[in-house]
């Protein structure tokens, strides 16, 4: 790359930058790569959008090529959609916290301040599809304790999705994970919001004084009485809805889908068991050449099963040929 921050005179980027859009205003600068993996810095161009210097918004991008010094301009809505980040963070909680104070008005915000509403003090990061999304609480002015929703804004876009979700916010719920393993002493990361069992979830990681990762945490957003750790984030999901089983929340039933099952009679001629996570897979195969696996602390009566036997076996078939998962067996009593 020819261009970059780091280089003299006419290569400095933002010397070449200047000298190619003398009248813009340039806003945040990131450096990201195409789907081809070609270098670019995308450059966010501003604009006031209240008075003469009031509210600068992103108005324009330039993608500049740093490998030959050459540029193109797009508006934010013809922005390609490889690219990741235009408008930063702070600009798009700035701009709702203007959207909450001002939207009843000048005089309401000063005196009244009736429905005025404000972001937390931070912001995290979410994808979805290719997309990255900054999220944070929503608050009223008037308290800072708990949350009245959640917002999401589109890195690339600058689009706003709200999602109402009353419930405590990101601080609160990061003080009620510390509190569960306070003796420890380990110290939360500024959350994640996601879906568990139909309930609103903060999750978050506890770190020790060495900033090493030690143990997951989920957290109710309604009832951040409800907290569960683990060492793994399966085992943090498990904890936390046992928990809320215990609390008396209502979770969506899953319905166990509709899986066809078959009855093999095979001769044993393998039994191999497997130990994995804590558990114990048995792997079964028959002289038919099928390989039949089951967990073992399903069905103890596996450990039975000896080289030689006639078993029946009622299994289901998976997305591997010749391999199925085992749903009962019998000693084969019509052998």
């Amino acid at each position: 790359m020819k261009y970059v921050d780091s280089a003299f005179f006419g290569e400095d980027l933002m010397r070449k930058l200047r000298f190619s859009y003398p009248t813009k205003i340039f806003g945040s600068i990131y450096f990201e790569i195409d789907e081809n993996g070609d270098p670019y810095f995308i450059v966010s161009c501003q604009k006031p959008t209240v008075g003469l210097f009031g509210a600068y918004d992103v108005s324009e991008v330039i993608i500049f090529n740093p490998a030959d010094g050459s540029s193109e301009i797009y508006e934010v809505s013809e922005t390609p959609a490889w690219i990741d980040i235009v408008y930063t963070g702070t600009l798009a909680i700035e701009k709702y916290d203007w959207y909450g104070l001002y939207s009843g008005g000048y005089w309401n915000s000063v005196i009244g301040k009736v429905d005025c509403k404000q972001t937390t003090d931070d912001y995290g990061y979410i994808t979805i599809g290719d997309d990255v999304w900054y999220f944070t609480g929503v608050t009223s002015i008037s308290s800072d304790e708990s949350n009245i929703g959640f917002i999401i804004s589109n890195a690339r876009t600058g689009e706003y999705k709200f999602y109402p979700v009353v419930g405590a916010e990101e601080y609160s719920a990061m003080s009620a994970a510390q509190g569960e393993v306070q003796e420890k002493g380990y110290v939360a990361s500024f959350p994640s919001l996601v879906n568990i069992s139909g309930e609103a979830t903060y999750i978050m990681v506890l770190k020790d004084n060495y900033g090493l990762v030690k143990l997951y945490a989920l957290v109710n957003v309604e009832q951040y009485n409800i907290v569960a750790t683990g060492s793994t984030q399966k085992e943090a999901v498990e904890a936390y809805e046992k928990l809320l089983r215990e609390n008396g929340v209502e979770t969506p039933e899953t319905e166990a889908p509709d899986l066809e099952t078959e009855t093999h009679r095979v001769t044993v001629e393998d039994v191999i068991i497997v130990p994995t996570n804590g558990e114990a897979t048995v792997y079964i195969t028959g002289d038919n050449g099928n390989v039949y696996k089951a967990i073992f602390k399903n069905d103890e009566s596996l450990i039975l099963i000896r080289k030689g036997d006639k078993i029946s076996v009622e299994c289901i078939a998976t997305d591997i040929e010749k391999i199925y998962t085992v749903a009962s067996w019998n000693e084969d009593v019509n052998e």
